[in-house]
Formats: C-alpha cells, sequence, structure tokens
C-alpha cells in the first residue's frame, strides 16, 4: 500500500495517515520507565525470601510465604483455647 493512496478510507480503527505515529514513536512517552517493578514482583521476590522464625520453642526455617501460613494456622489452632 503506497502512502499516495487517496482511496484510503478514514474511520473506527483507521486514523488519517498523517496523525500516525512515527516509526519508533511511543504512544507513551512519560510512561512506566524501563527496569520498573511492579507490585507483583515486588511481592512475589518477599515473599520467596527465606526466614527463620521459632514457634513453641522450636526452630523452623523457610520462605516467608510457608511460614506465614504455618504461624496462622498455628494462631487458628490457639484461638480454640480462648474461646
Amino acid at each position: 500500500m503506497s502512502d499516495d493512496n487517496d482511496d484510503y478510507e478514514v474511520g473506527y480503527g483507521k486514523p488519517p495517515k498523517n496523525t500516525r505515529w512515527q516509526k519508533g514513536q511511543s504512544g507513551n512517552p512519560s510512561g512506566r520507565p524501563k527496569g520498573a517493578r511492579g507490585l507483583k514482583t515486588d511481592l512475589h521476590a518477599e515473599l520467596v525470601s527465606n526466614l527463620e522464625i521459632q514457634i513453641n520453642g522450636q526452630r523452623i526455617s523457610g520462605t516467608k510465604q510457608r511460614l506465614m501460613l504455618k504461624t496462622s494456622s498455628a494462631r487458628a489452632a490457639d484461638a480454640g483455647v480462648w474461646a
């Protein structure tokens, strides 16, 4: 398709040729910078980091995610005693 084609129909999804992005031009030049991490990436990195805790006098090591689940389930089991 040549650029001097006069029978080009402008409409939905077909902007005029003179208003289109130039090759290599970004549609959002002030958008998120390259290398910026999102919430999901930061959360994953935090949850997979290792940690060592002590539950009932016993030292347990593992990822933060696994330890968080262990402590939550231990607290839920102990909640029956207080009720």
